[in-house]
């Protein structure tokens, strides 16, 4: 039998296309699937929730963070304000979407926002002045950016990731092979090479 995701994220409760955009840095809430109800509500952009070691963690793509919190706090009869239960906010450097945890560290997919959908009005725009695509890498103890990294060609968006245990130097090579294979990791500690 098929496990059935804790958590959903929607952007807005909006029903024609499109209509979430309108309201994209305050309409998005989150869902707690079992019971069918709206738990969390007020995010810009929320994205891949997950549960992991006792946390709720999901980023919100419009202010670029990654938000853990206590699921427990999600049991009132009554949805409540994202703010009202955050515990840590991390800002990884980007529009973030895509989200896995192994352990101690989390992967965060990082795009540049796509111009024609997205922009206009959403915080992280005024906080962040870099666009690239890459994967940042967040140690969810010490509640910090570790590393990242970006494509320097052929990707501008990135919708999920993944680690891939057993797994060493996987490797993705845009239309510039010349321009991929230069070295674009940015850490914080010694050489992971």
């Amino acid at each position: 039998m098929p496990l059935a995701p804790a958590h959903a994220s929607a952007l807005g409760q909006g029903n024609t296309a499109g209509s979430w955009r309108e309201h994209k840095t305050t309409q998005g809430y989150l869902i707690d699937v079992a019971s069918n109800r709206v738990v969390l509500h007020g995010m810009a952009m929320p994205h891949s929730p997950r549960l992991h070691q006792q946390q709720l963690i999901w980023l919100e793509s419009g202010e670029r963070t990654l938000i853990c919190t206590n699921p427990t706090c999600l049991r009132a009869e009554q949805a409540m304000p994202w703010q009202a239960v955050s515990e840590t906010s991390i800002e990884p450097p980007g529009f973030t979407r895509g989200l896995d945890c192994f352990g101690e560290l989390a992967a965060v997919g990082v795009s540049q926002i796509h111009e024609t959908d997205l922009s206009g009005a959403l915080p992280l725009e005024a906080r962040c002045r870099e666009r690239h695509c890459g994967i940042a890498l967040v140690d969810l103890s010490e509640r910090e950016l570790l590393a990242r990294t970006s494509f320097n060609s052929g990707m501008q968006e990135i919708f999920s990731v993944a680690f891939l245990p057993g797994w060493r130097n996987p490797v993705v090579i845009g239309p510039n092979p010349e321009l991929d294979q230069q070295p674009t990791i940015r850490h914080n500690g010694p050489s992971v090479i």
